[in-house]
Order: structure tokens, then sequence, then C-alpha cells
């Protein structure tokens, strides 16, 4: 019998550009929120992402079953390698 490949899940990111009072949403398919947030990352660094400083706020996953949004911000793990991010009081921040 053939195995079925697992499908990547969808991920809302939730930021906030610089001082901006209104918040942004991107939506990326990845298989972990570590995976959506280094997507949003790569986005960021090669400037589709128009701000120098960026606060995430919420990194949702969608449970297509339950038809709900949950947050996964705690569950992502900062790579060493990105020395731009930190994780100051459940939010990440991103600056140029």
């Amino acid at each position: 019998m053939k195995e079925k490949q697992q499908s990547p899940d969808i991920y809302k990111i939730t930021y906030r550009l610089s001082r901006w009072k209104t918040q942004s949403e991107r939506f990326f398919s990845a298989f972990s929120a570590t995976e959506a947030f280094e997507d949003f990352y790569y986005a960021f660094v090669s400037g589709h992402v128009n701000s120098d400083n960026v606060r995430i706020t919420r990194i949702d996953f969608y449970d297509r079953f339950a038809n709900k949004w949950f947050n996964k911000i705690g569950q992502v793990v900062l790579n060493p390698e990105i020395t731009i991010a930190r994780e100051i009081r459940g939010y990440i921040y991103l600056r140029r």
C-alpha cells in the first residue's frame, strides 16, 4: 500500500511594523512554527517586509478540522545563526 506524504500546515504570522498601530498578517505553509518563522525571517531579510523593526505578536496554527487558529509562538525555537532575532516577554523582535 502506498504511504501518504505528510502535507504542510497553514501558519499565520501576525506582526507590527516599527511603531505602527495596526498589525499585519502573512500566511505560510510549513511543517512547524519554527519553519514558518524562518520563512518570515527570509522575507524580512530579503526586503519583502518594508520596515527595519518588526515585532511578531502571534504565530498561529490553523486546525482545519476544528476550524480554529491556535497560537504557537511559544514553540518557536530561535536558530542561533539568526542574530537579529530576540525573544522578549512572549514576542519576537527582528531588527536590521
